[in-house]
């Protein structure tokens, strides 16, 4: 299955868990997110290999710095 149809699924699985009445604060939506976000993070880094970019590093001051909004960042 490719990255981005794991991405998709993962979505969807939110969906359905919302749709058939959980709510954002039970454990099993906490894990679909969870399995969601990390979909998107490969998702991501692999769409950046393919467009032969540097991957992203969570670690960088700079990259967690420019994803703040303009009224949180100190510079």
């Amino acid at each position: 299955m490719s990255t981005a149809e794991v991405a998709h699924r993962s979505l969807l699985t939110i969906r359905d868990l919302i749709g058939s009445g959980g709510t954002t604060e039970a454990e099993t939506y906490r894990e679909a997110y969870a399995r969601y976000a990390s979909a998107l993070w490969q998702l991501r880094q692999a769409m950046r290999k393919e467009a032969i970019a540097t991957p992203l590093n969570l670690e960088d001051p700079v990259l967690i710095r420019e994803q703040l909004p303009p009224a949180n960042r100190d510079d």
